[in-house]
């Protein structure tokens, strides 16, 4: 029993169920272990039920230790450069999205990602991703990112779609406009992103396995993380088949981030009334991360491309149109 919970109760009435009493409240709360059900008590069961998973995620998950995560580094594994990053060329029928993490005082990063199937690879999909570009600066004002932005690109390279941190669409203090407008106003046509910060996560942390299983079978050769869990390479195929994610190494910082972000000390605190379970507290910058879990959040897909004026193109043709004064006799010049 933790310390610096409140319970002053704790029996165990039969093996895997304890229950705990609140003082404060005169509540019970049962915990159930899996060891509940007497089918899987045999370690047989539980070797086979934690291949796979993080060590972190058994003991938290299953072990029902819920400061199983603090201090971990959230990728490492199964994040591995030499699986991960390596120069590539984005396909011209792949779909391109960006993503964006605002700060001033911290760095706004912008993140280029494109989702499609690469040619020849054997277990490529039409979901897999690929970061191939990174804005990563502090101190700039937003028609600066803006711009920046902008001109980091080709002028035939089309977005389909750019997500930023859903909480810039909230007004500013001194000001009766917000970060999203003022960004949209500046030429981007920013839509708010998922924010959903630990399925954002595990998303993430699946796609690097599955880029970890391929690397292991293109080989013939079981990679360190996975032969760690028991896994063999017969088991991986299935792995193997679930969506991807890699990185250019045009793309440091997101890099570094990916590799050095920990979960602080406190992750998966509980709070002694019970009532709270914080589970999102990191150690390191998280920014380009955040831009890049944005664009992962909206589940991104190779899509068919565009008509050439579809869609902003589109709207802001037809909105100069319907702004333009419309011509007179007298405003004609012949």
């Amino acid at each position: 029993m933790n310390p610096n919970d409140a319970w002053i109760a704790k029996r165990e009435w039969s093996k895997g169920l304890k229950v705990r009493e609140n003082p404060g409240n005169g509540f019970c709360v049962a915990t159930i272990h899996y060891t509940a059900d007497p089918r899987k008590r045999d370690p047989e069961w539980a070797r086979k039920e934690r291949r796979g998973m993080p060590e972190w995620a058994w003991q938290k998950e299953y072990e029902l230790d819920y400061r199983a995560r603090s201090g971990r580094r959230i990728f490492c594994p199964p994040f591995d450069e030499k699986v991960h990053v390596f120069p590539f060329t984005v396909e011209t029928e792949w779909t391109r999205y960006r993503g964006i993490d605002h700060g001033y005082a911290n760095p706004t990063a912008c993140i280029w990602a494109a989702v499609g199937k690469a040619q020849g690879a054997r277990f490529a999909t039409d979901r897999d991703i690929y970061f191939y570009r990174e804005y990563y600066m502090a101190g700039r004002t937003i028609p600066q990112n803006a711009t920046w932005i902008k001109n980091m690109q080709g002028s035939q390279e089309r977005i389909h779609a750019t997500y930023i941190d859903p909480s810039t669409k909230r007004k500013k203090d001194d000001a009766q406009t917000t970060i999203l407008w003022e960004y949209c106003a500046a030429g981007l046509d920013v839509i708010p992103g998922d924010n959903a910060v630990d399925a954002g996560i595990m998303e993430m942390i699946v796609r690097l396995v599955s880029a970890v299983a391929r690397w292991s079978l293109e080989r013939n050769e079981m990679h360190e993380y996975l032969g760690g869990m028991g896994y063999k390479l017969s088991d991986l195929e299935s792995i193997a088949a679930k969506p991807a994610m890699f990185f250019s190494t045009l793309c440091p910082n997101l890099i570094r981030e990916v590799r050095d972000l920990r979960q602080g000390d406190d992750a998966d605190r509980r709070v002694a009334d019970g009532k709270e379970i914080r589970e999102s507290f990191f150690v390191g910058d998280d920014h380009a991360v955040d831009a890049a879990r944005y664009i992962v959040n909206s589940d991104p897909k190779q899509v068919r491309p565009e008509p050439a004026d579809a869609p902003w193109d589109s709207i802001r043709a037809h909105m100069d149109r319907i702004t333009r004064p419309k011509a007179t006799e007298q405003m004609v010049v012949r």
